[in-house]
């Protein structure tokens, strides 16, 4: 029985396949911002071996750290809990002389529990996990992202990831966004980022990585903006083919 990774690692494949991958994915942006944001691409150079590297985007750069992968699981009869803990880290520096870099450390764990079942005389593998980001901002600050009871039914059954994010006195909601291209479904193709119920932004976080933001946004809403964004890039729970589960 396949795993639903390997699933998902096949659809993509299908999509470069069948011309897909030629087609550039694109985010599906609230109308309002799509029409008054341009497009800034999201650059991203990682080191050899993946251990870390940088990101840039609309005038800001950070370097970027990765830890390896703990992962952990035991076995009851025909079930099996396990556990994932990873971490990343950054520093975040705008483009103007006078700002002060931020650090920012993050945190990842997914536990999960799967199941071996049998009906119809067949074999079958149930299972599900719950992960959580936490990022902590030096001098106070966070971004904390959960999966949610909610699920994407309009392309995809991957749960929504929501969360919220507090840089200095800007306070951000984040939700994840979905989509099917030509039938294949991107289970977490990137985000939207709210303030006071309105979309100030979205990033997408498959390739082309891409940021939208508002124009009339201040100083300090760009901060929170960009910081939320690549901590939403650099996160390994939601991937494009899924939630972290006991596959993993």
């Amino acid at each position: 029985m396949w795993s639903k990774r390997w699933v998902g690692v096949l659809m993509m494949g299908l999509m470069v396949g069948n011309g897909v991958a030629c087609s550039p994915l694109r985010l599906a942006v609230p109308e309002t911002l799509a029409r008054e944001a341009r497009p800034v691409p999201i650059e991203r150079h990682q080191r050899f071996l993946g251990t870390g590297g940088t990101l840039s985007a609309a005038g800001y750069s950070a370097l970027y750290a990765t830890d390896a992968v703990e992962f952990m699981s035991g076995s009851l009869r025909n079930a099996t809990a396990c556990e994932r803990k990873s971490a990343y880290r950054f520093t975040l520096a705008s483009g103007v002389p006078s700002s002060r870099p931020t650090k920012v450390e993050c945190q990842e764990k997914m536990t999960g529990v799967q199941a071996e079942l049998e009906a119809l005389k067949g074999q079958f593998t149930v299972g599900r996990g719950q992960s959580r980001v936490l990022c902590e901002l030096e001098g106070g600050g966070r971004v904390e992202l959960t999966q949610s009871a909610e699920r994407q039914r309009a392309v995809t059954e991957a749960p929504v990831v929501r969360g919220q994010a507090q840089v200095g006195e800007v306070r951000l909601s984040v939700q994840s966004a979905s989509q099917s291209q030509r039938g294949l479904p991107v289970s977490y193709l990137g985000f939207h980022l709210l303030r006071d119920e309105r979309t100030v932004a979205s990033v997408q976080v498959v390739k082309p990585a891409t940021l939208w933001m508002a124009p009339d946004l201040s100083a300090e809403e760009r901060d929170a903006v960009v910081l939320t964004a690549f901590s939403l890039m650099l996160q390994r729970a939601w991937t494009p083919e899924g939630p972290l589960d006991c596959d993993v």
